[in-house]
This record gives C-alpha cells, sequence and structure tokens, in this order.
C-alpha cells in the first residue's frame, strides 16, 4: 500500500470518527429534546388540571348564582302580590271614602280585605 492509499485510508478512518462523533451529539441532542418535551407535556398536564378546577368552581359559582336568582324572582313575585294586595284594599277604602260611607262600612271593608 503506498502513502497516498494509507493517507486516504486514515483520512477515511478519521472522517469515519467524526460522523460517530456527530451522530453521537445529535443523539444527546435528541434525547434533550425529548426531555424537553417530556417537561412541556407535565407543565401542559399540571395547566388543565388546574384550568379542570378553575372550570369546577366557575360552575360552582353559576349554580349558586342561579339559585339565588331563583330565590329572589320567588321573593320578588311574593312581594309583588303581597303589594297587589294591599293596593287593592287602599283602592276600596279609597273608594269607600269617596262614598262618604260610614266609619262601620269602612272597617268591614278593611276586614273584607284582610280576609282574602
Amino acid at each position: 500500500m503506498t502513502d497516498k492509499e494509507k493517507q486516504l485510508v486514515e483520512q477515511i478512518f478519521q472522517e469515519m470518527e467524526s460522523l460517530q462523533k456527530q451522530m453521537s451529539e445529535l443523539k444527546d441532542a435528541i434525547g434533550d429534546v425529548g426531555s424537553g418535551l417530556k417537561d412541556i407535556r407535565s407543565e401542559l398536564n399540571d395547566a388543565c388540571l388546574e384550568l379542570n378546577g378553575v372550570r369546577s368552581e366557575f360552575n360552582n359559582y353559576r349554580s349558586v348564582f342561579k339559585r339565588t336568582e331563583a330565590l329572589f324572582k320567588e321573593e320578588f313575585s311574593e312581594r309583588e302580590k303581597s303589594h297587589r294586595s294591599i293596593q287593592k284594599q287602599m283602592d276600596e277604602i279609597i273608594e269607600l271614602t269617596n262614598k262618604r260611607v260610614s266609619v262601620k262600612e269602612v272597617t268591614e271593608g278593611i276586614s273584607r280585605g284582610i280576609k282574602h
């Protein structure tokens, strides 16, 4: 084998070693990327769990709000009925008073309104 052939063989071996080193570095880099992706996945899972907790809490607040709203509507309806009843009684009293009826008739009118 000539010196030139030996030199080419040596150069080929050096390039092979260099390629093996580069492949090893590439393999390490791929491992680092994989590890980074696992970390990102873990953080995303944590964020999803937190978001689910927030969603659950929001649904609880919404449920409480709806129940409270229903109670207020019911209370308002009852008060409105009571107000209408009182207003009706007042109108009857005014009507009786405008007719200049006796105190006895006014008292009887009030009693009828209370019974209703």
